[in-house]
């Protein structure tokens, strides 16, 4: 199923996102998709296994800016986990990097789903990896799901 990057859509063509606005008024799309969105982006990336499976639906729409957030993620989780480990225990912090770390990897999860195009392999090939990846924030907590969470991402990436 072909993919298009919608933010650069309308960045060509103005009008394309006053039409896509319009027409999502009135067929109430955008209710059906802020209640879709609704559990990522209020309960911190915490969505339902079922809420989560009604998300991965839309991954081809989605992957793009899912992968663009979680690699924008990654770098907050280093400015947090960095206060975290030279400041006394703050449990607030702590759980505001935990929740922003599950976010990240349903994040990932959503970028990396096998009906999604092959634009991450494709994109993997023009960066040169030296000492990171997006997705070490995910392995260097040591939790299964987390790391879970990278394996699919690097799966994604292929070769």
């Amino acid at each position: 199923m072909p993919s298009i990057d919608l933010g650069q859509a309308v960045t060509r063509e103005p009008a394309l996102g006053d039409a896509v606005y319009a027409a999502s008024a009135e067929t109430r799309a955008l209710r059906r998709a802020w209640k879709l969105m609704e559990p990522f982006v209020h309960g911190w990336g915490l969505p339902s296994r079922q809420q989560f499976g009604r998300l991965i639906e839309w991954s081809p729409v989605l992957e793009h800016l899912a992968y663009r957030c979680a690699t924008r993620m990654s770098s907050l989780m280093d400015a947090i986990r960095y206060d975290i480990l030279k400041s006394k225990m703050n449990e607030a912090r702590l759980a505001q990097y935990w929740m922003a770390m599950h976010a990240m990897g349903n994040a990932i999860l959503l970028s990396s789903a096998p009906e999604a195009n092959p634009w991450l392999s494709d994109m993997a090939k023009r960066i040169q990896w030296v000492s990171w990846t997006p997705t070490f924030p995910l392995l260097r907590e040591r939790t299964l799901w987390l790391a879970a969470c990278a394996a699919r991402s690097a799966i994604a990436f292929r070769k």
